[in-house]
């Protein structure tokens, strides 16, 4: 069963401006690092731990103390735990260590200095409309969401401030050999070539439809998303011109067990 949906977060927690209510309960933060990051304009900003939540980084203008932006601590594979999926130390220890090792050399897929700049030209935007700035946030969190006894699947959220009142994610999947944790490339998955899977996923959306043609052209292997419960296909925001947000197909595997491998389906008991 097609379905189409667009991912646009209303988080009022990632708000850009807010009308000024009062002022916000008492929080304790360490100062960890002065000067931190200089923005373009030649604007310090400094980094700050919460005192009881090691796992908070947080980056305020030192002048008025103005919180910019709020960073989580990256999570997973190891410390994240999804109901029903293959749990990460269940894997050989060759295997859990491969695996880690792949998303340590591959490091954020954020960038602070980037998201302090839009942090800060919302900051002026507020003060230039007489209204209160809450700060962004920005989180990556890499979980289980599918496996069967020959691969197991990890998806890579990142969830970045994007504008007034909303969010971004970005939703990334990689494959890897449940035994050894060796990474699967993931046309290795496929029956076709990157660019027949393109055109497929395309049609699928529908031959004649406008955005069909900016989905051919902008499918890269990593949108493709194997949950446990059925194929998803997310192309970020920014990679379809028409769509100011991600957007996204999901289908069930009977519809693509044309085009994929039998072993790369995952097990439906393992469920997310």
């Amino acid at each position: 069963m097609k379905k189409i949906f667009a991912l646009a977060l209303a988080l009022l927690l990632l708000a850009g401006c807010q009308e000024i209510t009062g002022a916000p309960a008492e929080i304790n933060w360490v100062l960890v690092e002065e000067g931190a990051y200089t923005l373009s304009d030649g604007t310090r900003v400094d980094k700050w731990e919460q005192e009881e939540f090691r796992f908070w980084q947080l980056y305020k203008l030192p002048d008025d103390g103005i919180e910019l932006l709020r960073e989580d601590a990256p999570a997973g594979p190891k410390d994240v735990v999804v109901g029903g999926q293959a749990v990460f130390s269940s894997l050989s220890e060759g295997a859990q260590e491969n695996i880690k090792t792949y998303y340590e050399q591959r490091g954020l897929l954020y960038d602070i200095p980037t998201e302090l700049e839009k942090a800060y030209a919302a900051y002026q935007r507020c003060q230039e409309s007489g209204k209160e700035f809450s700060s962004f946030q920005v989180n990556q969190m890499i979980s289980p969401c599918g496996a069967n006894d020959t691969v197991c699947y990890y998806s890579t959220s990142v969830t970045t401030s994007y504008d007034v009142q909303l969010a971004n994610e970005l939703r990334l999947c990689d494959a890897f050999r449940r035994d050894t944790g060796e990474k699967i490339d993931t046309m290795d998955l496929f029956t076709i070539s990157q660019e027949e899977a393109a055109r497929w996923f395309a049609d699928y959306y529908g031959k004649e439809a406008p955005m069909s043609a900016e989905m051919r052209e902008a499918f890269q292997p990593e949108y493709v998303i194997f949950r446990s419960s059925g194929l998803e296909v997310m192309f970020p925001a920014g990679t379809l011109p028409s769509q100011k947000s991600a957007t996204g197909l999901y289908l069930e595997y009977e519809e693509a067990e044309d085009i994929l491998q039998e072993w790369a389906v995952p097990d439906p008991r393992e469920s997310d």
